[in-house]
């Protein structure tokens, strides 16, 4: 099993998703990790699902931007909302009915 966010913030631009993600991350909630190279906004927003090159790098990809196991995990990519079955996939591909507790 790989451990995946257990929130996934998605909404529109100008709806209010910074201010929810920042009062959950201010809340205990693990940020994202920011590898090198990328833009700092990824602490926020991983990207995963809504941008092909990192979807195609897979699910352990992901995973490894959480690594905090004590933590929960919060992933606030608004345009994640329009890969609806990437989400699904991958948190079935994850295992321990992750896609049931999302």
């Amino acid at each position: 099993m790989v451990r995946l966010p257990s929130i996934q913030i998605i909404g529109a631009q100008k709806a209010g998703t910074s201010a929810v993600a920042k009062w959950l991350f201010d809340s205990g909630y693990c940020r994202p990790l920011v590898f090198d190279d990328e833009p700092l906004y990824y602490s926020k927003e991983a990207h995963f699902f809504d941008i092909d090159w990192n979807y195609n790098l897979g699910l352990d990809y992901y995973a490894s931007r959480f690594r905090d196991d004590e933590l929960p995990a919060l992933d606030a990519t608004p345009d994640t909302l329009t890969f609806a079955q990437r989400v699904r996939d991958t948190y079935e591909l994850a295992g321990d009915n992750q896609v049931n507790k999302l």
